[in-house]
Parts: structure tokens; sequence; C-alpha cells
């Protein structure tokens, strides 16, 4: 506690009237009396009025003395010295990026966030009245948490809903965003408190205060930076990863690669200290034979992949501060030409099939090549299909003929199709990019399929196109003559082609295939699903679900804020989200943020606001004075 008025402490001085009123002699009219026995009382007060002879213990003096006291204490006007708010508003911007995890905070019990989190309760302790705050939380995007408010439980609920995540950010975004609510309030500041790692270009905050309280003690980390894959000549593909020490001594380590959850590679690697960073020592002059130095930075290359695709995990076997950056995602693309084995005279089929290059198809007929297994999808085209459903093959069927169990024509009818009146489920993968509305039929069958097919095109009389799996094959079903519609002539026939293909050959390249089902973003990054339904449920990293609202067949999820597997319960399409971020990975906590102003420097030790407690003090003097009169008026009336 300190004085911020201390010179009217001389008010203490006071003191000395009130206790000199106490030693004041009384003047008394002398009285001869025949005994003094019945005046014993009065001869005693005479000697206590005595100058100069010692105060007897005296309750009225000792309250009236300490009532001075507290009233030139309030004068001084004591304060409390904390973190705790000063008066105005003040917009706090609360750091919570992926580096914020780290746990270098209480002897490495406590992660950034929580001492960040910490800082920021004991400053909302003094909120109230004309001092007010905001919260503001920074992450891949910046978020108003809390407005301006001077309600303390209010703003304590919203600072436990700030959480750590696992994205990149961008510090200076999140202090424009409390700069523009500070602008409209007088006399106010913007506190932030992070590690000073997320920024990536200097802030300007102008012409609004901004104060920094830096979180972090050290730097011990090594991070996946960078990790995809990129095709070779030949048609084969190799994953490249980064690997980077920002620690301040050397780290050795494994890192391990799986491909669909199967452990194919392991690599020992050694990383030299940040500070030792070798370009930086040659520079110098001092560093090491080229032979021995040791750079921070590591690139690993693996060329092992599968050539029918998958999902590649990285991880590296270590011990550091921050955990989200030891593991990384990849898809791995199919690398060879899915191969087509196509049973069907129809040109329109095949000037559909010539137009894609990335699929290598095959004429075959399938009463006379009985190994239909070697091709990833068939094709078949009539009578040609019922032969080439009793192989395994994902296919796609054109006009087929009855198959019993399957399909049949439902009651040897023949329905008319007029344009426009056409429906389809733009959820489903075969739909994507194609319009029927325009699509016109002459003629046409009405279908009943098995009950696993579903229907993805129909117009009123039924169904026009289905698919579905059954038993692990999948099967695409055009239930109409094309010679008897517009379709093949419209650019949707090449795309319907493709998309089928793509989605049938999914099945014969297995549960981890990368093309459609499987997506890999970095955090803070949407990615979007197909559903039929109206909500999709996303099952995060850590096993909670959360609902995803479905519109026109598309669902948009943005809440990949934390590393690991993203899995759509409805759909089983999976993303990855990996943090390869080199600005994150950087544990350094910096000791100023850069401004176009200069520097903002660190203020954490420094960061103290005083809360004034003269009303208190005060409230205590009038107290005793109460009590000092209470007193008083008891003698009085014992001696009446």
């Amino acid at each position: 506690m300190r004085l911020i008025s201390p010179g009217a402490l001389w008010w203490l001085l006071l003191a000395a009237p009130i206790i000199i009123l106490y030693l004041l002699k009384l003047k008394r009219t002398r009285q001869v009396v025949s005994s003094t026995l019945l005046w014993r009382r009065a001869i005693h007060e005479m000697q206590a009025n005595v100058p100069f002879r010692k105060l007897r213990r005296n309750l009225l003096l000792v309250l009236q003395l300490a009532a001075l006291a507290l009233i030139v204490l309030a004068l001084a006007r004591p304060a409390i010295t904390s973190h705790a708010l000063a008066r105005g508003s003040t917009m706090i911007v609360v750091d919570a990026t992926a580096s914020m995890a780290a746990h270098d905070e209480g002897n490495g019990s406590q992660t950034r966030l929580e001492r960040a989190k910490q800082l920021v309760g004991e400053m909302l302790s003094g909120v109230g009245g004309p001092t007010r705050a905001a919260l503001i939380e920074a992450g891949a995007t910046p978020k108003l948490v809390c407005p301006l408010s001077s309600d303390r439980s209010r703003l304590t609920a919203a600072l436990d809903e700030i959480n750590q995540t696992d994205e990149a950010g961008d510090l200076r975004e999140a202090v424009l965003l409390a700069a523009e609510v500070a602008k409209a309030q007088q006399g106010s500041e913007v506190v932030v408190i992070s590690d000073g790692g997320s920024v990536g270009s200097p802030i300007d905050a102008k012409p609004v205060r901004v104060r920094y309280l830096r979180v972090g003690q050290r730097a011990n980390n090594v991070g996946i930076v960078a990790m995809n894959t990129r095709a070779l000549p030949g048609g084969r593909q190799e994953l490249f990863a980064s690997v980077a020490n920002f620690s301040d001594s050397e780290k050795s380590l494994e890192a391990e690669l799986r491909i669909n959850s199967v452990l194919v590679d392991v690599r020992s690697i050694r990383l030299g200290s940040r500070l030792d960073e070798a370009p930086a020592r040659a520079a110098q002059g001092n560093g090491p034979p080229d032979n021995e130095r040791i750079s921070s930075r590591r690139s690993l290359i693996f060329d092992s992949l599968p050539p029918d695709g998958g999902v590649a995990e990285l991880k590296l076997d270590i011990d550091d501060d921050l955990a989200a950056d030891n593991v990384a995602f990849a898809i791995i693309k199919r690398s060879r030409r899915p191969s087509i084995g196509v049973a069907a005279s129809n040109r329109f089929v095949w000037q559909a099939l010539a137009s894609d290059p990335d699929i290598e198809p095959h004429r075959v007929d399938a009463s006379q090549d009985p190994d239909l297994g070697r091709y990833d999808v068939v094709i078949a085209e009539g009578d040609q299909v019922a032969r080439v459903l009793k192989g395994d093959r994902p296919v796609l069927c054109i006009n087929p003929a009855e198959v019993p169990g399957l399909w049949a024509a439902e009651k040897s009818t023949s329905a008319p199709s007029a344009a426009g009146s056409i429906s389809a489920d733009a959820s489903h993968p075969v739909n994507n990019f194609i319009n029927y509305a325009a699509v016109n039929f002459d003629q046409r069958k009405v279908l009943k399929a098995a009950a696993w097919l579903k229907q993805i095109v129909s117009d009123s009389d039924g169904g026009l196109i289905w698919a579905g799996e059954d038993n692990g094959r999948r099967t695409v079903l055009l239930g109409f003559d094309l010679a008897k519609t517009d379709l093949p002539v419209r650019m949707e026939f090449p795309i319907l082609i493709a998309n089928s293909i793509a989605w049938l050959s999914q099945a014969s390249a297995g549960a981890h295939s990368a093309d459609g089902q499987d997506v890999s973003v970095r955090t803070g990054q949407p990615f979007t699903l197909q559903s039929a339904g109206s909500r999709i449920t996303i099952q995060r990293p850590d096993s909670t679900r959360v609902q995803c609202e479905v519109r026109d067949g598309v669902a948009s999820f943005e809440n990949t804020d934390r590393v690991g597997t993203y899995i759509a319960k409805e759909t089983g399409a999976t993303l990855r989200a990996s943090l390869l971020s080199g600005l994150e990975s950087d544990t350094r906590p910096r000791d100023f943020l850069s401004s176009t102003g200069g520097q903002i420097d660190n203020s954490v030790e420094t960061y103290k606001s005083d809360r004034e407690t003269w009303t208190w003090v005060l409230y205590g003097a009038m107290m005793v004075l109460v009590i000092e009169w209470l007193v008083y008026l008891r003698r009085a009336l014992r001696a009446f």
C-alpha cells in the first residue's frame, strides 16, 4: 500500500491540542468541608488535572486520537498497488494461439494461457463502477468474448470461455480490434497478454495506448513446421517434411512415419541449438568446420509411398513444452491412374472416358474375359451388366437388363419425363457440379431397385440414377437408355462419368483412400462436407461431438482449432488438422512487440495500478467517532 497524498499526514499534529485539552488544569472554587470521605473522587480528579503529570488511561482520548489518525489517513489517499485495473476502460487481449499451450510456467506445471488467465483474474478484481473492461480472444480469428462491462461476474464467466487452441494466429488483428473498441472510450488503453510469438507484422493501434504483459519463461521446443507430398517423374510421389529445433540446446530424437496407421519408417534426427545456427556462427567467423556444424533444421524425404494413396502421419518422439507440433498429417493421392474395364460400345461413354486423362480405359467383353478383378472399376451396359456383377469390382451400370434381387422394370411400363421436373441429391459426390434441370427424356424405364441402392436423381415417376454399397462393393446405376435422352450431348455427362468413377474407385482403394473421403488442412482452416441431412455430427480429436448445419446439401465446419482427426459420423469422411507453423513452434518469449511507433516493451513486472481505499478508511473513522460518542454518553448518564 502507498499514500497518494502523503503531505496530508501533517494534520496528525492536531493530536497535540487534543492531548493538551486532557492536560489542562481545571479552575475549581475552594470549599471548606468537615470531612473528605464523600469527596475522594473529586480529589482524585484534581490530581489527574495537574499539568505535566503522566496521563491516566482514558478510553475517550484513545478513541479521539484513533479517529483523528483515520481521518488524516483518508486525506492522504491510501491506495493498494496490484494488477487490478485502474479507473477507466481497458481492452484486455488474451493470446490463445498454439504457442500459449507451452508448459513452462509454474516450473512446468502451468501453461502460458493458464498464467495469462491468472493475470486477467487479478485485473478483474478491480472492476466495478467507473472501472470497465472488455475481453478479446486472439486466435486464428480475433473474437470479442465480452464487450465493455463493469460486471465482474460476467467478465469472469467470459474469461472461462477462453480455451486453448492449436491454431496459428496474428496478434496484430486482435490488437486492431481492441483499438477500434477503445477509440470510442475516453482515457482507455489496450493490454496484451501474450508470449509475443504471434505477431506477423508490426502493430498499429494509434492513438490508443498499448501495454504488453509477457508470459513464458523459456524456449524448449522441437516441431514439424512443413509437410506435404509432391509428384515425381514416372508417376511416383514423395513425402517432404521439415523439422526445426527452437530450443537453446541440441536435441536428438526419432521421427516415425505411419501410412494408413501402419509404421513404415523411423528416422533418427540430431538438431543443433537455435543459438548455434550454422549461418550465424559462420558470419561471425567463429563457427566450427562445415563437417562439424549441426543445423537446427532438418529436411526429411520419404519416397516409399503406396501407389493407391492414403493418410501419412509423421510423429516426433520427444518430450518438449509444446505437443501440438509433434505430429502432422498429409494426404497421399493415388499415384497410378485407375484402370477402367469398359464392357460397353456406346460412343458417348467412350468420348467421356477419352476426355479424362487421369484414367486408363480398357475395352473388355464380360463373356470372354473372366478376370475382371484386375480393373479398379468396371463399366457395363445392357446385357453385359449381369455378367459383370458376378465379380467383386465396383460397377457403373448403364441401362441394365433386369437382375433378380437388384432391379427390375416395374410392371414393364414406360413413362415420359419432362425437363425441369428432375431433382437430385446435391450431397452425393456423383452429383458434384452437375445440374439436371434442363435434361430431357423421351422414354425411360420405371425401375424398382434393391433397398441398398438409394435414389440420387429422380423425377415425379421415380428414380433415374441410384448409388449404393453392398458387401463392400459400390454400384452406380443409370436406369435409362442413353439414346433416349439428351444427357450424353450435354457438358454434364463427362462430369457424371468422372464423378462416378472417382466415387467407385474409392472402394477399390480401400478404407484409407485419399480421394474425397480424407482431407488435410492446417488448424483454423474450415472445410466443407456434403450431406443429405439437415445436420451433420463431427467428432473432434478430444472425442467431443458438435453439430454442423447443412445448407443446400453442403456443411461448412470451421471449428478446427485442435490438432488431430475429425470424423463426420454420418458420411464417414475424415479431416486431419496439423499446426505446421514455424511462428507458433518458435516458443521463445518475446520481450517486446513490434509496432509502427516503436517497440512495446514487456511490463508484466511494472504493470501496476492503484486502487484507492480512503473511503473505507473514512468509514472506519466514522465508526470510531460513533463508539467515542456512545462511551461519552454512557459516562455522562452514569454521572447524572
